[in-house]
């Protein structure tokens, strides 16, 4: 039974349906990213709303800085080291030293053009003037220039940005109304409103606008706020009125939005989806095929390409999602020890700063013992008695030396020395009293100090001590480091001397204390400079104060754990109570400060308080952990926030300090904000992982640990930015090089199959015929693939895991691996070329296995030549992706060191102004810093951490790695890795990561993890886990990949090998069949033409009037045919005359020795009334002569002439002669008996040995066989390679030709024999297509017919003669039709929609992608811009050499 294409039974689909589905698929994708569009885009202005909010706060606070330093009387170098280009003028000179000008409390700010004025209504003398740039805050974040402004004018511009210029908001204003007023209905009259209209006034509320300016495309953002420090506009000298806000707008080019949005998609994501889609259409369109239509080629090289791009995408994923899981879990454990850490710190600096504010409760005490020792009416008169005097200076000296209990130390060269901590000073508005000390006496005795306050120094501070407002003149103490510069009543300049001792700079700044009323009655204690007249100022408003007062301060306890490596580590946990601590702005200069605070107490014997005093004491203190810490490692962010309001207190970007809230900073919906508030970092078991997060406006993780103040938080963050490259980098260079080295080997494999003949070389080489190009793809990319995944598994293990090991992890496992690999594939190799004579004991099956065994070897020492050479290969560059991210670390560690370098100073110059810039004392040494954090900020050597080991090269390394890096570089200004080191700069990329160029050392934290701490441990066991969990997911993902080729792909396109099998055996079966032999007495002669003859319509007309005698004169021997043949009978009874046909016959001594000879059957071919008279009357002749009736059968013809019912003519288009199936089958069965004579010459050129092959190929064409000697097998390696087959061209033909000529009726007959499914499955093989393997029962009907046969590992079709006629068999139309017979089907149906469908979305990943469509579209557009030249260059060479 035939295997006919029958008509699908079910419906076709409707049009209209798959239309609308589309439709409205593509509405919901539409939707989808304008909602996906809308989410980025207020995520991004959300992030830049923060950034304009950060500038208006940095305004605002350095105006209150400047207002703070006018109204406490600051010094013109403390404000000058805040506000470089602060300059003081009197008009009057005269009024310079009055009190009154001295005493200015209220100041104006003005600007004026470029500079800001600063005057005073209390005296027009006054007057100070600075740049106005010096105020306002710099363009970050991609803005280009900042525009503070009121209604109606610009006041100033700061930016980089000069080729912009605007000096008025109303044209701004105008876009931001129109853009309100897009989407809103106004059913008002339009004339009435317009005239109703004026200047719209500029919005109230944050607002932004897309429009063009000057050059290009802008998003402007304006950001009202109010002015905490009113501000004059004006020239110099004229009053106007106070602006209470001002409007900051931010230029932004539309260049940095754009780039900003880019992180959906990158590089590695858009392959990764492409990819996907490529091979899910592939698989769609191979399981959808139809059963009759052909593989082709192009398809199969598109299924195997789209599949290995796919296995090798999978695997470059894998492993590089498997490098950023692992980089990420150390980073996570990382981050979760360094806020551990943050907090060990913290604690460690609030013990120490609490402990010595402790200790001036007693100094505090005795003070105020001394003042209520005075009688009152004493204390109200000033007048006092020596002996008050004398006690009062007494009580002072214990106050003093309550201080410390050693007063005294040994310098370096063992002299005793008074301590820096000690006072040293004391002074008022009008006088300073030096405090001396004696260390040669012991602190017990009398004479240890000496101080000599007089009466009326004793009244300042009397008075003070009963004033209930701020402002009155008080004693202050100063540090024994140093000295003072005392203008009486003017003003006073403290700087520190020259010989402080650097070791242990004080962390105390100032101590203070504070009456009921929050004034500062109490002398204070300055340990930095004080360059103001001592006075009291009122703290009330301060909630260290307020909270001390109400006794809601904190009650800490501090793990003695925690102090355990300190001098005198305690024995118990230290407790504080009623304390408080406040992150503030300092009143005195606006800068950032910390205040801490507890009541005093009355000392007791066993130092526990037994009485609170009406007074509570203050400190102004630096955290050195978090104010003067190092720089977090890596790319971290660590801040410690209050976990009730978010607001953020300290930050290792001091900037951020006080002005951001970590709850509002990135992404609202955020669990992190729900996390702190509920406490839920106390406990240790939920406190595992990290949480995920938004922080300006980046993605990351956040690490959470809890502190010994309840009330705050350590946060730790890092952005996913630089894992993220880094896997994009990790996975496109394990993409691109297994890619490059796939084509590498077809290239390799094809060049060798173009100029080899490869059955003679495996021949040769004693190769397995089953070997082939698929095989040897699918071993080169598994071994490949192994090498990947055992050179990044060893890399973990030496690097991460088992860190610091000697063992070369990554030369000794992927070598191992490699090694078990190839044994796997040898053994599968040869199962598979043995079978299925595995086991088998006779000769040829031994044969058989030993040629697998030596074909297996050599095929694998073949692909480990090319395993050796890439092996080699991922030793030297593999780790370009890890170099490219510790460079980059390494950028930001030195980018932060200049950062925190520059803000050490800015705080030393607040802290310390005089010192440095008078005595030129280094800021670093004023500072209580850690001293080797200190020389490696001076670029002497690196820092360490006590805590946090770091490893023994470290020193040198870190020492080494910033040397040569620039000073100037802040991290705001040094790109993301992606830009750095993405795919964006091609050229580089391939630099670095393929060409393996050297990058700088590699980045060693300072922040290392103890390997014996516990931590650590379970890290590695966790990293541990996590290389076995991927090794068995690669390992699951090869085993898929065969499984894929060999059940799937090869039986979907190629057959299945034991289906060759059966139909092998069928072919080599039908070619055992018997055929008979043609008869030799049937001739058609081709090689002679017969130009005379006596006409059969002569004979027949003749018989048929009765005159056999005169016919049988005509021709002799007429009768005795006319008697044998029934159908010259009927022609002649029915008057059926054949035009033009010539008959003769040659007589022998017997009727049967007669031979007939027919010839001039043209003109009954070309009409189709005569063609069917003549076939009965040839198959009578022949029937007559096979059955020896007659001797010989001879039809002369030429060689076009058979043409008719052997081929079909392309341009025959008239019915009435086109003949149908049934008649080319019937003529075909009938000439396909003769024997065909052709000329001898026809024989020249003809390759006997093809001849012999199409002859062996098909037994039915035995009858042309000629005796062909046997050619000797080649030894020599000649035979091998191919030879120009132009040079065979013409024997090729020659021999078809003379084949065609000798069997196309054979080859019609079985043509015709064969169904329509039949004829397109040869036609297709003719076109070196590939037959559909799911049509197995016609493919078996085809081999029964002997038209197909097994060659190479294929189906292919018989021989090449065949094939020829094949391809020539049908009209053009014909075979159109069978094509589209054949393509009928689910697939063709549906077609259409689904390569919509896929473009849709590849046009939405696209869309989604960032800069990686366009880096895609650049270099596409530089491939073809490549071609294009050198194809104009082609044409004009072509051009010039035809002139």
């Amino acid at each position: 039974m035939h295997s006919e294409a029958t008509k699908s039974t079910y419906a076709a689909p409707n049009r209209k349906l798959w239309v609308y589905g589309l439709l409205v698929a593509t509405v919901l994708g539409a939707l989808a990213y304008f909602g996906l569009l809308s989410q980025k885009d207020r995520s991004v202005n959300h992030d830049y709303y923060r950034v304009l909010y950060e500038a208006s706060n940095t305004f605002n606070e350095n105006l209150l800085k400047l207002d703070s330093m006018h109204k406490y009387k600051e010094s013109v170098s403390s404000i000058r080291s805040l506000l470089p280009s602060y300059s003081r003028t009197w008009k009057n000179k005269n009024e310079k030293g009055s009190v009154d000008a001295e005493s200015l409390k209220t100041f104006q700010y003005k600007v004026v053009g470029t500079s800001l004025f600063v005057t005073s209504p209390e005296n027009e003398s006054f007057e100070a003037k600075l740049a106005i740039g010096d105020i306002l805050p710099q363009p970050k974040k991609g803005f280009s220039q900042f525009l503070f402004a009121n209604e109606n004018d610009v006041l100033a511009m700061v930016g980089a940005e000069r080729t912009i210029s605007i000096v008025e908001l109303d044209s701004i204003n105008k876009q931001i109304q129109a853009k309100n007023k897009q989407f809103q209905f106004n059913f008002s009259d339009t004339k009435a409103s317009a005239s109703k209209s004026g200047p719209a006034p500029l919005p109230t509320y944050s607002n932004h606008v897309d429009m063009k300016i000057s050059y290009g495309e802008f998003r402007v953002y304006i950001f009202p706020f109010t002015l905490k420090t009113p501000l004059h506009q004006g020239e110099s000298g004229e009053n106007s009125a106070a602006l209470d806000r001002l409007y900051l707008v931010g230029l932004l080019p539309q260049s940095k939005l754009s780039s900003r949005g880019s992180g959906d998609w990158n590089m590695s994501l858009l392959i990764v989806s492409l990819s996907s889609l490529l091979f899910m259409w592939c698989m769609l369109r191979l399981y959808l095929l139809p059963k009759n239509q052909s593989i082709t080629k192009t398809f199969r090289v598109l299924v195997a390409a789209s599949s290995y791009l796919f296995f090798i995408v999978l695997i470059a994923l894998v492993l590089a999602y498997f490098q950023k899981t692992v980089l990420e879990t150390k980073k996570d454990n990382l981050a979760l020890h360094y806020a551990k850490n943050i907090e060990t710190n913290l604690a460690r600096d609030v013990h120490s700063v609490f402990s010595d504010l402790a200790s001036f409760r007693t100094f505090y005490y005795k003070l105020i013992s001394a003042i209520y020792v005075i009688p009152k009416a004493q204390q109200e008169s000033g007048e006092f008695t020596d002996s008050q005097i004398t006690s009062f200076n007494r009580s002072v000296k214990d106050a003093l030396l309550s201080l410390h209990d050693s007063p005294c130390k040994d310098d370096s060269r063992g002299t005793k020395i008074i301590r820096d901590r000690m006072p040293g000073t004391a002074g008022t508005a009008m006088q300073q009293y030096n405090i001396t000390y004696d260390c040669n006496l012991s602190p017990k005795d009398e004479g240890f100090v000496n101080i000599e306050l007089d009466s009326k120094a004793i009244l300042t501070i009397i008075n003070a001590s009963k004033s209930s407002k701020d402002g009155q003149a008080t004693l202050d103490f100063y540090a024994n480091n140093q000295s003072l510069k005392l203008v009486s009543n003017e003003s006073l300049e403290t700087s520190i001397k020259p010989s402080f001792d650097r070791t242990s700079p004080n962390k105390i700044l100032s101590v203070f204390a504070l009456n009921r009323e929050g004034n500062s009655v109490l002398p204070s204690v300055n340990y930095q400079e004080g360059n103001s007249l001592p006075e009291t100022f009122n703290l009330s408003h301060r909630n260290y104060y307020k909270r001390v007062r109400d006794h809601k301060g904190w009650d800490i306890t501090i793990p003695k754990e925690y102090l355990a490596d300190q001098d005198n580590p305690p024995l118990a946990d230290v407790s504080y109570k009623n304390i408080y601590m406040q992150r503030l702005l300092n009143v005195n200069n606006g800068t950032r400060g910390t205040t801490i605070s507890m009541p005093i107490v009355e000392p007791s014997l066993d130092k526990r308080s037994t009485k609170t005093l009406d007074y509570i004491m203050g400190a102004d203190v630096l955290l050195p952990s978090l104010s003067l810490g190092k720089a977090p490692p890596y790319d971290f962010v660590y801040m410690v926030v209050d976990r009730s309001s978010g607001e953020v207190l300290f930050h290792n970007d001091s900037s951020r300090s006080l002005v951001e809230n970590l709850y509002f900073s990135g992404d609202t919906k955020s669990s992190l904000s729900k996390w702190l508030k509920a406490g839920l970092d106390h406990y240790k078991e939920l406190s595992k992982g990290l949480i995920e997060g938004v922080y300006h406006g980046q993605d990351g993780r956040f690490a959470v640990s809890k502190t010994i103040v309840d009330r705050w938080a350590v946060v730790v963050f890092y952005p996913n930015d630089s894992l993220q490259t880094f896997m994009t980098n990790q996975f496109l260079y394990i993409a691109t090089t297994f890619v490059a080295i796939i084509g590498f080997m077809v290239l390799v494999i094809f060049t060798v199959r173009r100029y080899v003949w490869t059955s003679t070389l495996k021949r040769k080489l004693h190769l397995p015929t089953k070997l082939n190009v698929r095989l040897i793809m699918l071993v080169s990319s598994l071994l490949f693939g192994a090498g990947y995944c055992f050179y990044i598994v060893g890399y973990n293990l030496e690097t991460l895991i088992f860190e610091g090991t000697t063992v070369p992890l990554s030369l000794i496992v992927p070598f191992v691996g490699l090694a078990i690999a190839t044994y796997a594939v040898y053994v599968g190799c040869y199962n598979h070329f043995c079978y299925p004579l595995k086991g088998m004991k006779d000769k040829l099956s031994q044969a058989s296995n030993k040629t697998a065994k030596e074909g297996s070897k050599r095929l694998i020492a073949a692909v480990l030549i090319a395993v050796g050479v890439h092996f080699i290969y991922l030793q030297q560059t593999a780790d370009a992706p890890h170099k490219s991210l510790d460079f980059h670390y390494q950028q930001l560690a030195c980018n932060w060191l200049n950062y925190e370098r520059e803000e050490l100073t800015s705080i030393g110059l607040s802290r310390y102004p005089n010192s440095i810039t008078s005595s030129r004392i280094s800021p670093l040494d004023l500072l209580p810093i850690d001293d080797s954090w200190r020389k490696r900020l001076k670029r002497d050597m690196p820092s360490s951490n006590s805590s946090i080991k770091a490893p023994d090269n470290a020193q040198t390394v870190a020492g080494s790695y910033c040397d040569n890096h620039s000073s100037q570089v802040h991290p705001d200004d040094y790109p993301s890795l992606s830009s750095v080191f993405g795919g964006t700069y091609l050229w580089q990329w391939i630099n670095i990561y393929i060409l393996d160029k050297e990058l700088a050392v590699d980045y060693v934290p300072f922040y290392q993890i103890d390997k014996d701490t516990q931590s650590d441990i379970s890290v590695s066991s966790s990293l541990f886990n996590q290389t076995l969990l991927f090794s068995f997911l690669l390992g699951i993902i090869a085993i898929m990949w065969f499984r894929f080729n060999t059940k799937i792909v090869w039986n979907k396109m190629y057959c299945p090998e034991r289906f060759l099998q059966h139909i092998q055996n069928m072919t080599r079966s039908v070619h055992q069949l018997d055929f008979e032999e043609r008869a030799t007495n049937l001739v058609i002669e081709c090689d002679t033409i017969k130009l005379n003859g006596i006409g059969l319509a002569l004979l027949l007309r003749t018989m048929s009037i009765g005159k056999t005698h005169h016919a049988n004169n005509l021709l002799d021997g007429f009768d005795e045919l006319f008697e044998l043949s029934p159908c010259l009978q009927k022609f002649s009874a029915d008057g059926l005359f054949l035009p033009n046909l010539k008959l003769n016959i040659m007589r022998g001594e017997t009727a049967k020795d007669m031979e007939i000879e027919l010839w001039d059957i043209e003109t009954c071919l070309e009409k189709s009334e005569f063609r069917q008279p003549l076939l009965d009357l040839i198959m009578e002749l022949k029937s007559l002569t096979l059955s020896q009736q007659l001797a010989k059968f001879t039809i002369f013809t030429g060689f076009h002439s058979l043409q008719r019912v052997k081929m079909k003519d392309p341009l025959m288009t008239e019915k009435n002669t086109l003949l149908d199936h049934a008649e080319y089958l019937s003529w075909a069965e009938c000439l396909m008996d003769f024997m065909v004579s052709v000329p001898d010459s026809f024989m020249q050129g003809i390759d006997f040995a093809l001849l012999k092959e199409e002859v062996d190929h098909f037994p039915e064409l035995a009858f042309i066989a000629k005796d062909v000697a046997e050619k000797p097998q080649e030894d020599d390696w000649d035979g091998v390679f191919k030879r120009d087959e132009d040079l065979l061209l013409e024997s090729r033909w020659a021999t078809i030709n003379y084949i065609l000529l000798n069997a196309e009726a054979l080859y019609r007959f079985k043509w015709e024999s064969c169904s329509s499914a039949e004829k397109l499955a040869l036609i297709n093989l003719a076109k070196q297509q590939r037959i559909n393997p799911a049509n197995t029962q016609m493919i078996e009907h085809l081999a029964l017919n002997g038209l197909i046969t097994v060659r190479k590992g294929n189906l292919d079709i018989i021989n090449r003669s065949f094939a020829h006629f094949v391809l020539h068999a049908e009209t053009a139309e014909t075979l159109n039709q069978l094509i589209a017979e054949g393509e009928a089907g689910v697939w063709k149906n549906y077609k259409l929609p689904l390569g919509l469908l896929i473009v849709l979305i590849i046009g939405g990943i696209a869309l989604t992608s960032g800069e990686s469509i366009y880096i895609i579209a650049a270099s596409m557009a530089g491939i073809l811009g490549t071609i294009a030249s050198v194809t104009n260059s082609a044409n004009l060479l072509r051009g010039q050499v035809q002139d």
